[in-house]
């Protein structure tokens, strides 16, 4: 979304206020290195430009500076982000366009890395006192891939950060699996706020929150929404979420060429549409795709009147 060509801010515009309308006070947004590694001043050019529209909106920022995922394991994931022309979303399949930030072939190269850290340094030395931003979560589920190579780079990543010291605080998302142990202490040693994703049942989902207040730290969750399976729902999981008094960041929102609608696990070769959606909120038009989620929304975030 932020290449040359593709920065189209009539659209942001229009989803912005269509999230502000719902009752969401901030949104999560990836950035790209690439994009900056072609042009610089560009890059953070379009940034400032997309700031200025969340905060004519309302929206504070929570910007994402890396990330590690690739999709999908079947149907040819894309491993390291490229310019230029993309290729078009596989039909029946999640995710099937998402890019990594900067990708797997820089994390695993130190040779790599002085780069990476004037990208960091270069962008959030330019936005470190910008009260637009609500916080940085600088790195989207490391090691989500690349376990464990992936953490001698978090480390280098906190501590360019820190020496840019900017005035927001500092997160990245907080893993439960057992096998990340290090990576966990590696997190729980360096954020200010701990944040988290879950996407599993209310159950699961109030027993992970009750493990992460024992780090004694202000807690987010940056990711939830996952309608079959684990009834990780709106109807469910607003209503806990409000009752814990945590923050929270859904995934998404309206559904486009990341076919997020479409379940993890679906393996298809053809456009196939699921009955119940994983994620997102709205359809491509913009009509609701379920109005009485949109109405919980707006009733937790006292857009109704009642909250």
């Amino acid at each position: 979304m932020w290449q040359k060509g593709d920065f189209d801010l009539k659209t942001i515009k229009k989803e912005l206020a269509l999230a502000k309308n719902i009752g969401l006070n901030s949104i999560r947004v990836f950035m790209q290195y690439i994009i900056w590694k072609d042009d610089p001043n560009y890059f953070k050019k379009s940034i400032e430009e997309f700031s200025k529209v969340a905060d004519q909106i309302g929206l504070k920022i929570m910007w994402v500076l890396f990330d590690d995922v690739v999709f999908p394991v079947f149907g040819g994931r894309i491993e390291d982000p490229y310019l230029g022309k993309q290729r078009d979303p596989i039909p029946g399949l999640h995710n099937s366009c998402w890019t990594p930030s900067p990708g797997w072939s820089y994390v695993r190269n130190p040779s790599s890395w002085s780069d990476l850290e004037d990208y960091l340094k270069d962008v959030m030395g330019h936005f470190a006192n910008d009260k637009r931003i609500l916080l940085w979560d600088l790195y989207n589920e490391p090691n989500s891939t690349l376990w464990p190579k992936g953490n001698p780079f978090l480390l280098k990543v906190f501590k360019w950060a820190r020496e840019i010291n900017p005035s927001q605080p500092l997160t990245v998302g907080y893993h439960v699996h057992l096998f990340f142990r290090l990576l966990n202490k590696i997190i729980r040693n360096n954020v200010d706020i701990t944040s988290f994703h879950n996407y599993f049942s209310p159950f699961l989902f109030k027993l992970h929150i009750s493990q992460l207040r024992k780090l004694r730290r202000p807690l987010l969750c940056t990711e939830w929404l996952f309608r079959p399976v684990f009834r990780n729902s709106v109807k469910k999981c607003l209503p806990l979420m409000k009752k814990e008094n945590i923050g929270c960041f859904h995934w998404g929102l309206v559904n486009g060429k990341t076919q997020t609608n479409l379940s993890w696990f679906a393996i298809k070769s053809f456009n196939w549409q699921p009955k119940k959606w994983q994620q997102d909120l709205f359809y491509p038009n913009y009509n609701p795709y379920d109005i009485n989620e949109i109405k919980l929304f707006k009733k937790y975030t006292g857009q109704s009147g009642k909250n």
